[in-house]
């Protein structure tokens, strides 16, 4: 059966996504973020904390061959970033460098309630973090 808006399959699960995001949705998103066990960053994958607590969260020893902690940091990544802030900064400071201020401004007006979720993520992460830390201080 097609979809009544035109998508390829049945649509099985009703869906507010339609339309202008708004910041009730990001309230809704943050919302819904709060209720996961963990809230990872894809920036700090290669950080030992986010490993550790990974591992703790799921209940898998930590040094096994297949947490974080013994992946290779760079894989999915197209150009290797080894400072914190290059992680984070890296295509905002090359746009700025090839001169393409304009479409970097263009970006961050278009993805303003994204990043503005993404900085709840981050913030969710960091609690999250420390609360798993005050928790395993001798382990």
């Amino acid at each position: 059966e097609r979809c009544s808006t035109g998508c390829d399959g049945p649509c099985f699960y009703p869906s507010v996504a339609w339309g202008e995001m708004t910041s009730q949705d990001v309230t809704r998103a943050v919302n819904a973020l709060k209720e996961f066990d963990a809230v990872l960053l894809m920036e700090k994958l290669d950080d030992q904390d986010q490993s550790d607590f990974l591992s703790d969260v799921l209940g898998v020893p930590r040094d096994t061959e297949f947490s974080l902690a013994n992946r290779v940091s760079t894989m999915n990544t197209g150009v290797e970033k080894k400072s914190k802030r290059e992680k984070s900064r890296f295509y905002r400071n090359l746009l700025s460098k090839l001169g393409l201020k304009d479409i970097q401004r263009i970006l961050q007006k278009e993805n303003k309630l994204e990043m503005e979720f993404f900085g709840h993520a981050e913030k969710l992460n960091a609690m999250m973090i420390d609360q798993w830390k005050r928790k395993n201080v001798d382990t």
